[in-house]
């Protein structure tokens, strides 16, 4: 058993035709797939009833959280399980990113007891987070691993279902923005900068160094190190504003064309 899992789970080494890198076709394929799940989604879903609206939003919440936990239980077996005699995991995966603590706050904000405070929020930065990562995965595409290798899988999968989740609870009406309440993003952006800290502070030692939510570290290097946090925190909250823009955007849009239509029947009718 643990021979085949070995197989499945471990490395799988990237020839010339399976090398996969930033903006690479097979990057590409990744996108596409995902970008085009929710769009086919959406559209399968949008004059559904409210009930079936939400049990697709919470199936995805729930694969979420299941495909973030069961990779703890498969990491033992990459690198083919020789890390050290049991393998081991890792801790760059434990929720102290933003993408990451995602699959619990996700969770919590749908069965939480008041998880209905932080639905809305949590759905903005589950479309902002992973569309950042999607985009620039950064050092996290080994080009020694195949395009299709269970790690890289699992990195597009895990991001791309956070993504789709945050995408479809907005295209499909399940949150409604309020830009007079988007302090709660702000809020909610602190809030997992301070948790990222916290992990920062706890798990970084002389032997292994860690940059959850890219605070220590900046992404860019011309980013001043000392101003580095507040920058994270500025750009997710501008980005969540961008989301916002669009939003109120495509509603104005929407009404105008209704507006028209209304216009232009009423002049046929009379």
């Amino acid at each position: 058993m643990r021979e085949i899992f070995l197989k499945i789970f471990g490395d799988h080494k990237a020839d010339e035709a399976s090398k996969i890198s930033m903006f690479s076709y097979h990057h590409i394929i990744y996108l596409v797939l995902i970008f085009g799940a929710v769009v086919l989604l959406t559209i399968l879903f949008k004059n559904k009833n409210e009930e079936k609206k939400n049990k697709l939003i919470k199936t995805i919440a729930i694969l979420v959280l299941i495909t973030y936990l069961f990779d703890f239980f498969m990491q033992p077996f990459y690198n083919k399980g020789t890390i050290d005699v049991n393998g081991e995991i890792i801790l760059d995966k434990f929720p102290f990113h933003i993408c990451t603590v995602l699959s619990i706050l996700i969770m919590y904000s749908r069965y939480g007891k008041y998880g209905n405070v932080i639905k809305t929020p949590i759905a903005v930065l589950a479309i902002l987070a992973p569309l950042m990562w999607l985009i620039y995965p950064g050092t996290a595409l080994n080009s020694s691993q195949a395009a299709f290798s269970y790690v890289v899988i699992q990195l597009f999968l895990y991001h791309g279902l956070v993504f789709i989740y945050g995408c479809l609870s907005l295209l499909l009406k399940d949150v409604k923005l309020d830009i007079k309440k988007i302090y709660r993003e702000a809020l909610c952006i602190i809030g997992i900068a301070l948790w990222a800290t916290l992990g920062n502070l706890l798990y970084s030692t002389t032997n292994s160094d860690y940059n959850w939510f890219f605070l220590k570290d900046p992404v860019f290097s011309f980013i001043p190190k000392a101003i580095n946090p507040f920058v994270v925190i500025i750009i997710f909250f501008l980005s969540a504003l961008t989301i916002y823009g669009i939003y109120y955007l495509v509603l104005l849009i929407r009404n105008k064309i209704k507006d028209n239509n209304c216009a232009f029947n009423e002049v046929i009718n009379n």
